[in-house]
């Protein structure tokens, strides 16, 4: 009897503990509005150069990789990145905007981090007036620190 016992009480927090996790996965409607403003964030810091605003879209410690395959660890290498591109003399580029778009939702690999994939179609302005369109695949690890989601 406390065989049986022990094993109803194990089943009973197994389902409990599933039916959980499974409404912990299934309802982060809030997490997925939040990670949407995120994007909204990102893509209007980098369409105004607005490093800081951009920043501010990251953890303290991220890596990320550009177009372009250079990696960026830090807010002082993305200031130089963006300088670089933009705002040095021989830099061929006077403008970027970018329109972001995610192919899947979040998957969540906990309560506090997940992972997405979509694409950017991006406008290029060059000095000499000409413009350029690339498209772009990109993929982002996510976390929430504290109550906000940033990019890793």
């Amino acid at each position: 009897m406390k065989i049986q016992n022990a094993a109803a009480m194990a089943l009973c927090m197994a389902l409990v503990a599933t039916s959980s996790a499974q409404e912990a996965v299934t309802n982060r409607e809030a997490d997925h509005q939040s990670l949407r403003e995120l994007l909204k964030k990102a893509e209007a810091a980098i369409n105004a150069q607005d490093i800081a605003g951009l920043q501010s879209c990251f953890l303290k410690e991220f890596v990320f990789t550009s177009s372009d395959q250079t990696v960026i660890a830090s807010g002082e290498e993305m200031k130089k990145y963006f300088d670089r591109l933009f705002n040095n003399a021989e830099s061929p580029i006077a403008q970027m905007k970018t329109e972001a778009t995610a192919d899947i939702l979040t998957r969540f690999t906990d309560a506090h981090s997940g992972y997405c994939a979509g694409v950017s179609v991006d406008t290029y302005t060059l000095k000499d007036g000409r413009v350029v369109k690339i498209q772009n695949r990109c993929t982002a690890t996510l976390a929430k620190e504290n109550t906000e989601w940033k990019a890793a």
